[in-house]
């Protein structure tokens, strides 16, 4: 009879141990699912980071267009600079020439004043052109400042939510390694 009881009471233990285990293993699945929501958000951050990442690569790649155009507009300004220069040293040969060729006949002081005339108007684009140009490459340069600017505080933006998430997985990590401990202390 005392070997029954005894049987009993070694079985009640394990009952309990059993019991303890269960609800060890129990507390761990909730743990585990919790870890698992917290693993698909981390996911939908990550995904959140890549599409910012492909954001910021378009973004540069405009930047680097807008360059580009930039570089074909200073192209475009020192050839509008050097039409401008070339007008004015024309314009001051024909004004060097009018003056040496003072005495001669009204007839080919009349050509040369025509020809200056078109020299005027042809100084006169090209002036207008390259003040136009000049707009232009202002315009463009607060646009590309614009975008660096933009581009700049996405990137803070961003490295401050990657921070966050970071920090975040690592308290997630700290209680996995708490909880799967306290389960290997019960086992």
């Amino acid at each position: 009879m005392e070997s029954a009881t005894q049987q009993k009471q070694e079985a009640e233990a394990r009952l309990r141990q059993a019991h303890t285990k269960a609800d060890g293993l129990t507390k761990l699945a909730k743990e585990i699912e919790k870890s698992s929501g917290m693993l698909e958000e981390v996911q939908m951050e990550m995904q959140r980071s890549n599409e910012v990442k492909n954001e910021s690569k378009e973004v540069k790649a405009g930047i680097g267009e807008l360059e580009e155009n930039m570089k074909e507009l200073d192209a475009q300004q020192q050839h509008l600079q050097r039409e401008l220069q070339l007008a004015h040293e024309r314009l001051q040969e024909l004004n060097t020439k009018r003056a040496a060729k003072y005495d001669k006949a009204e007839k080919e002081l009349s050509s040369a004043q025509t020809e200056m005339s078109l020299l005027e108007k042809e100084k006169e684009h090209a002036q207008a052109e390259f003040d136009k140009g000049s707009q232009f490459v202002t315009a463009m340069k607060d646009k590309t400042q614009q975008m660096t600017d933009k581009h700049n505080a996405e990137m803070a933006a961003m490295k401050g939510q990657l921070d966050s998430l970071s920090s975040e997985l690592e308290r997630y990590h700290t209680a996995l390694f708490k909880a799967m401990a306290a389960t290997n202390t019960v086992a």
